[in-house]
Parts: C-alpha cells; sequence; structure tokens
C-alpha cells in the first residue's frame, strides 16, 4: 500500500531519502528497528527513529502521517 501511494505522490517525497527493505531478505533490520509486524514503516530523522506505523493504511493514513513530520522539518 505504501509503495502504491509512493508511485501515486511522489511529489510528497522530493526533499527525503526513502527505502524499502524486505526484512526475510536483510533479517539484522528486523532486529535493528524491533519489527514485530509487517508491514512497519519507520520514520528515521538522522538516524534515529521519530514515529513508525504498523500494519497496512490507506493512503490518506500515509499522507497525513507524512506532512505532520513534513511540517515539524521545515520548521526547523
Amino acid at each position: 500500500m505504501l509503495k502504491k501511494f509512493m508511485m501515486e505522490h511522489p511529489e510528497e517525497f522530493i526533499d527525503y531519502d526513502v527505502s524499502t527493505i524486505d526484512i526475510d531478505k536483510f533479517p539484522e533490520f528486523r532486529k535493528k528497528y524491533s519489527v514485530k509486524s509487517v508491514p512497519t514503516t519507520i520514520l528515521l530523522i538522522d538516524g534515529v527513529e521519530k514515529d513508525r506505523l504498523v500494519g497496512y493504511s490507506n493512503s490518506s493514513t500515509y499522507k497525513n502521517w507524512l506532512k505532520k513530520w513534513i511540517k515539524n522539518d521545515k520548521s526547523n
């Protein structure tokens, strides 16, 4: 769902590095970030976890979640 949202709204991600990681292929990330459920979306700022969404969400949930953090990032 997130990949679909990212493809439909690339303008939301223009200033950010976005990665998707298959934790079955890279289990070290599961451990490092304590991922217990898939999908898990983790927001890292300067390598520090600031927030996460666990489970499937609709595109408006992702958009609102990102807007909150983009607004905070641009105000700093």
